[in-house]
C-alpha cells in the first residue's frame, strides 16, 4: 500500500488531482457569476459541472499515465526501484493552501442563509426585500393539508354547477376553521373545475397531501350528494359515502355537516392533533332553498367580477335580501358588490351609504360575520369620506374573526398602500398569496405597487405571469405606462394602449394617440388633450377606477376624486407637476394626518409640533415635492 501511494506521489496524482479541484471550484464561481449578465440557459451552472466531474477521472489518467517534461507529453516510464517519500515542497504547500481555502469558502457558501432581507434605514423595504416577497418558496407538503375540489354537477338537466360548487365552498369554509388543519383556498382548488389531471398530480400542484371529490344530484325533491377522501400520496380512498335526502336547507347544511364531520374523524385517526370534537357547524341560515340556490349563484358571480357579472350578482342579492330580510350573508354579500361598482365603472349610485346599510345589517342580524367588518374597511378606503381609522379597526375584527381569509389581507393592503406604509403593504400581499396563491386580485396590486415605488424587475416577474396566465387588468396602471416611455419602449406602449382602449372603448380608436402623446411627449398640450377626451367620453367617472386614475395622473388632474384612492403617497414627489399645496390637499382629502396621529406616522413622515395650545400638530413627509 505504501509503494502505491509512493507511485501515486511520483506520478504527481495528488498534485493534479488538488489543482483540478482548486481551478474547477474558480470555474463555476466564474460561470455563476456571468451566466445570468451574459444571458446565458438556466441550465449553464449544470452544465459546467458535469463536464468538469466527467473531465475528473479523465485527467487524472493522462497525469497518471503520462508526464510533461521539457521535451513535451511524454508516457511515464516504470520506476526501476520503489519510490522513495520525498519532503513537502513550496507547491505542494501551496496546492494544500489552496484545497483548504476552497473547502473553507464552499462550506461557508453552503451554510451561510440565502435571500436575507434588507431593509433601509426608513423602514421601507429595499429591491432584496421585495424580490423575496415575489418569489417566495411553496409550503412543504403536510399530512395534516386537504383541498376540497369543486363537487361535479350530476344532475339530470346539468343545471346546478352553482348549487354544487356553493356546497363544495360550504364544506370548505367549516374545514378551514379546524386547527391545525392547512386547507387550499377556494380560488386554488376551484381552478381544477374539469381539469383532466390525476388526483396526485392536482395535490402535488396544490401542496397538500389528501383531496376531498363528490357529486351532487338534484332531481325533483331530493337530492343526492356523493363524497370520497382520496390520499393523493396513496391515491388510496381512505372514505367514501353517498348521501340521499329530501331537498330542503335543512338537509342540505346537515349533509355537509356530516361529511365534514366524516373528513375530521378519518384524518384524525392518522394525524396527531387533530380533534373532531372541536368542528365548527354550518349553520342553516336560510330556510329557502330557492333563496340558497340564488345566493350561490350571486356569489360565484361577484367571485367572477367583471360588469356584466357584477350587475347580475348586485340584482340577484338585492333580490334575495328582499325576499328573505332575515339572510345575514345575503346582505354581506349585498354590500361587497356595492363596495366593488364603482371601481368597475357601473352605474353612479350612492353606494357608500348604500355599502354601510348593507354590512350594518348583516352585522346586525350576525355578529360574527367577518365579511360584514371587511367590506366596512375597504368603504372606507375606497369610498368618499373615507376614514382610515375606521377602516383599520373593522379589518382587524374581520381578521379576528377569520384569520385565513386572503381577500381581508388583499383590502387592508390597500389602506397600508393609501396610507404610506409601501412595507406593510407588501406584507399583507405576500400573506394573501401563501393564503390563496390563486388570487389574481393580489398579484395586480402587488405589482401596482411595485411599479409604482419603481421597482420595475420585480413587478415585471408578476407582469410575466400575470400575461401567461391571460391576465390584463394590471397593463392599465399610470407607473407601468410611464416605465415603457421613459425607458424608450415606444412600441410596447403602443400595443399596450391599443390593447386597452380596445378593451374599454373599442369604438373610440382615437384615444390612443392621445394617451400616447401624454407619455411620451413633453410638448404635447395636456390640457387641451384632456378637455377633448373628457367631452368625447360621456364621463371619466364611470371607467373603472384604476384607468380613471391613470388618465387623471397622465393629464396631471390632480384634483380627480379617484386619486385619494389610487395614488400611494411615497409616489408624490415622482409625479409630474404635482405641487406641495396638491399633494398636502391629497393627504387631507383621505384624512391621513387624523390617522397618523392616533395610530403611528409611516417612514419618512414627522409631526411637526404646535406652535399654540390648542392647535393641532401639523406634519412634513420626505416625498412631499418641493415646489
Amino acid at each position: 500500500m505504501n509503494n502505491f501511494l509512493a507511485e501515486l506521489r511520483r506520478r504527481n496524482i495528488f498534485r493534479v488531482a488538488a489543482a483540478y479541484l482548486v481551478v474547477g471550484w474558480l470555474v463555476m464561481q466564474v460561470v455563476a457569476t456571468i451566466s445570468a449578465a451574459a444571458g446565458m440557459p438556466v441550465w449553464t451552472d449544470s452544465l459546467a459541472l458535469i463536464l468538469l466531474v466527467t473531465g475528473f477521472p479523465i485527467v487524472l489518467f493522462i497525469a497518471w499515465a503520462f508526464e510533461l517534461t521539457p521535451e513535451g507529453l511524454n508516457k511515464t516510464e516504470e520506476a526501476s526501484e520503489p519510490a522513495a517519500s520525498k519532503p513537502l515542497g513550496t507547491s505542494d504547500y501551496v496546492l494544500i493552501s489552496s484545497v483548504l481555502v476552497v473547502v473553507a469558502v464552499a462550506g461557508l457558501q453552503t451554510l451561510t442563509p440565502q435571500g436575507d432581507v434588507d431593509t433601509a434605514a426608513n423602514g421601507t423595504p429595499t429591491i432584496e426585500d421585495t424580490s423575496a416577497i415575489v418569489l417566495s418558496e411553496p409550503l412543504p407538503v403536510s399530512v395534516a393539508s386537504i383541498a376540497v375540489l369543486p363537487f361535479a354537477d350530476l344532475s339530470p338537466t346539468g343545471d346546478q354547477e352553482y348549487f354544487s360548487d356553493g356546497t363544495s365552498e360550504e364544506i370548505l369554509n367549516v374545514l378551514v376553521r379546524v386547527e391545525g388543519l392547512r386547507v387550499a383556498s377556494r380560488t386554488s382548488a376551484f381552478a381544477y373545475k374539469g381539469s383532466p389531471l390525476r388526483i396526485p398530480d392536482i395535490a402535488d400542484e396544490l401542496g397538500v397531501r389528501h383531496i376531498l371529490e363528490g357529486s351532487v344530484r338534484r332531481s325533483g325533491d331530493t337530492i343526492r350528494i356523493t363524497a370520497q377522501l382520496i390520499d393523493a400520496q396513496t391515491d388510496e380512498h381512505l372514505w367514501s359515502q353517498t348521501y340521499d335526502r329530501t331537498l330542503t336547507t335543512e338537509n342540505v347544511f346537515a349533509i355537509q355537516d356530516e361529511i365534514s364531520q366524516a373528513i375530521v374523524v378519518e384524518l384524525s385517526s392518522r394525524i396527531a392533533g387533530l380533534s373532531p370534537a372541536a368542528l365548527p357547524t354550518a349553520t342553516a341560515d336560510t330556510a329557502d332553498i330557492a333563496i340558497l340556490d340564488l345566493y350561490y349563484e350571486a356569489d360565484a358571480l361577484f367571485i367572477a367580477r367583471g360588469v356584466d357579472n357584477l350587475v347580475r350578482a348586485t340584482a340577484l342579492f338585492e333580490e334575495i335580501t328582499e325576499r328573505d330580510p332575515g339572510f345575514a350573508r345575503g346582505w354581506a354579500g349585498l354590500a361587497m358588490a356595492y363596495t366593488v361598482s364603482s371601481s368597475w365603472g357601473l352605474p353612479p349610485r350612492d353606494y357608500d351609504n348604500l355599502t354601510r346599510m348593507a354590512a350594518a345589517r348583516a352585522i346586525e342580524i350576525n355578529p360574527d360575520l367577518s365579511s360584514a367588518y371587511a367590506v366596512l374597511g375597504i368603504n372606507e378606503v375606497s369610498g368618499n369620506n373615507g376614514n382610515p381609522r375606521v377602516a383599520l379597526d373593522n379589518y382587524e375584527t374581520a381578521l379576528r374573526l377569520d384569520p385565513n381569509n386572503a381577500n381581508i389581507y388583499n383590502w387592508r393592503a390597500l389602506l397600508w398602500r393609501s396610507s404610506g406604509f409601501s412595507a406593510r403593504a407588501l406584507e399583507d400581499l405576500e400573506t394573501c398569496l401563501r393564503l390563496d396563491p390563486a388570487y389574481i386580485n393580489c398579484r395586480y396590486n402587488q405589482f401596482f405597487q411595485f411599479s409604482a415605488l419603481g421597482q420595475h424587475d420585480e413587478a415585471e416577474v408578476i407582469n410575466h405571469q400575470l400575461l401567461l396566465d391571460g391576465a390584463t387588468e394590471q397593463l392599465e396602471g399610470f407607473f407601468y405606462l410611464q416605465h415603457l416611455a421613459d425607458t424608450g419602449d415606444r412600441d410596447a406602449l403602443l400595443l399596450t394602449l391599443n390593447l386597452i382602449v380596445e378593451k374599454q372603448f373599442p369604438e373610440q380608436s382615437w384615444l390612443v394617440e392621445q394617451l400616447y402623446l401624454a407619455f411620451s411627449d413633453p410638448d404635447y398640450d395636456r390640457a387641451a388633450g384632456y378637455e377633448q377626451i373628457s367631452q368625447r367620453l360621456e364621463t371619466l367617472q364611470e371607467l373603472k377606477i384604476s384607468l380613471s386614475a391613470t388618465i387623471a395622473q397622465v393629464f396631471q388632474d390632480y384634483d380627480s376624486p379617484s386619486l385619494t384612492f389610487y395614488l400611494i403617497p411615497e409616489t408624490y414627489f415622482r409625479m409630474p407637476g404635482m405641487s406641495r399645496a396638491q399633494s398636502r390637499s391629497l393627504i387631507e382629502a383621505g384624512r391621513l394626518p387624523e390617522f397618523w396621529r392616533a395610530y403611528e406616522y409611516p417612514p419618512g413622515c414627522r409631526p411637526i409640533p404646535a406652535e399654540d395650545d390648542g392647535d393641532i400638530e401639523d406634519y412634513d413627509c420626505d416625498w412631499m415635492p418641493d415646489l
